[in-house]
């Protein structure tokens, strides 16, 4: 009976994968951060599908290791990490103490020799282990008590490997993995392989002869041929490769595994550390995260306003007068489609700049009689993409004057580099408010071409643009913008 599931997880090959597959984004003090959300995403993903025993991070240390005095080529072609790349390396290590996750390097060897001899070692000691990583090269551990799961799609899609699929895959069973990569190399990691060796070939040889070795010993045996040419130039290439491609599974390490039973991540801790990156959205992810907690981790902001659902004229007169008096407004729209042009307006909410935020029933009020402070150049118009707005607006015969503050626009020149700059995540990112998943306002919603959106969305949506004002107005200032 297992004591248990250990997973193991390569650092710095998941960080490496995530910095590549995601979008490139940062904080407000320009701090790259895409590759270390992809490692908090994972550590995540672990807690709450897979519910480690114990969970162990292994990271490189940042020393050449043993395959580098056997083989001076090896990795030589790879250019040095990016600088947003390694800048992330410390975060990730803190973030991982946060999780009270231990976090191991051994000089001269890499993370996945690491890996590969925890693996070991747990199996022995009667636990079953999952490895965590993006380099197939682990799957030459597999076995009975070892799975392997890699990142197939961003970070957080996975594919876990047993035996039978790393065989469906590759041809080959786990143990016979490192002589298939003796034989095909590795152009990531600069190991040679055997010229004009490809993967099918390599499966079939290896299979057939159950072994690198054995096929070696039978090269005579085979018929003549091209290949036979090859291997016969290649056995030193071929067993050099073997030696780089095999994973180290008995470091000497001094880890009691019995004694790193998985503890919760402190919330606190973690939360802050997701709030400085700017992580807001997997706050509430963390486990263990009391609602205070959660709440803390943003900054103050003021209320949510009132919102109203107006259904009259009667109602609509007072918040136009208003809005009048105040010579300012916030707007939002829902668009049919993306497309201006052949868009319909199905949704609309105006709000004056000191609330309340009020959305317009258009089945019962047209929005002929927004035409007056819609078209005037006197009220300035503060919105989301108010390009949009104006398009739209046209198609319906209405200009839209006075054109004023464009909340995506600010968040875009504050960081062009962020992943995203719809409504909902400016809103969450800037101010702590939340307003649902999906951005509407005068953004198109699949499968809302003919129908009005739920009473009250574009008003809280257009309280959110009511209440970012300030807030993106002051750090515009800040970056002199």
């Amino acid at each position: 009976m297992s004591k248990g599931k250990v997973i193991l997880v390569d650092g710095n090959s998941l960080l490496y994968r995530a910095f590549f597959a995601m979008p490139h984004f940062s904080t407000l003090e320009n701090q790259p951060t895409n590759a270390v959300y992809g490692f908090a995403m994972m550590m995540l993903k672990l807690f709450e599908t897979e519910k480690p025993d114990i969970l162990l991070v292994a990271f490189d240390a940042p020393v050449k290791t043993f395959r580098h005095r056997e083989y001076s080529y090896y990795k030589a072609h790879r250019k040095p990490p990016p600088d947003e790349l390694k800048a992330q390396g410390p975060l990730a290590r803190e973030m991982a103490s946060a999780f009270n996750v231990p976090v191991i390097e051994i000089p001269g060897f890499e993370a996945d020799d690491i890996v590969g001899t925890l693996a070991r070692k747990a199996e022995n000691e009667g636990y079953d282990v999952i490895i965590v990583t993006g380099d197939m090269d682990a799957l030459q551990l597999v076995d009975e008590h070892v799975k392997v799961m890699t990142t197939v799609k961003g970070v957080t899609e996975t594919v876990i490997y047993d035996a039978a699929a790393v065989k469906a895959r590759y041809g080959v069973t786990p143990e016979q993995f490192a002589d298939y990569k003796a034989l095909t190399g590795d152009k990531s990691d600069n190991i040679p392989g055997v010229a004009g060796v490809g993967p099918v070939s390599a499966s079939k040889l290896i299979s057939e002869y159950g072994s690198l070795e054995n096929l070696l010993n039978h090269l005579q045996d085979l018929k003549p041929s091209k290949m036979k040419e090859n291997l016969l130039a290649g056995v030193e290439d071929a067993r050099t490769s073997r030696y780089l491609a095999a994973i180290v599974t008995d470091i000497p390490i001094d880890v009691d595994l019995d004694e790193c039973s998985q503890r919760n991540p402190d919330p606190s801790v973690l939360a802050e550390i997701f709030r400085r990156l700017e992580f807001r959205s997997l706050i509430k992810r963390i486990p263990g995260i009391k609602p205070e907690e959660e709440a803390a981790t943003y900054a103050p902001v003021e209320e949510a306003g009132e919102v109203c659902t107006i259904k009259s004229a009667a109602e609509l007169r007072p918040v136009l007068n208003k809005i009048k008096k105040d010579g300012r407004m916030v707007l939002a729209l829902q668009g049919s489609s993306p497309h201006w042009a052949d868009a319909k307006i199905i949704g609309a909410a105006v709000s004056p700049i000191n609330g309340p935020a009020c959305c317009i029933s258009l089945d019962d009020i047209d929005l002929s009689m927004l035409k007056e402070v819609l078209e005037s150049e006197d009220i300035t118009k503060i919105g989301y993409n108010q390009k949009y707005h104006k398009e739209v607006l046209q198609q319906h015969g209405i200009c839209l004057g006075g054109l004023g503050f464009d909340i995506m626009l600010a968040a875009y020149l504050l960081n062009p580099a962020r992943a995203s700059h719809a409504l909902s995540d400016i809103a969450s990112h800037y101010a702590g408010i939340e307003i649902g998943a999906e951005p509407q306002g005068s953004l198109f919603l699949p499968g809302l071409e003919d129908s009005a959106p739920e009473a009250d969305t574009l008003a809280l949506e257009a309280d959110a643009v009511r209440r970012l004002l300030p807030i993106l107005c002051d750090r515009l200032k800040a970056d002199n913008l």
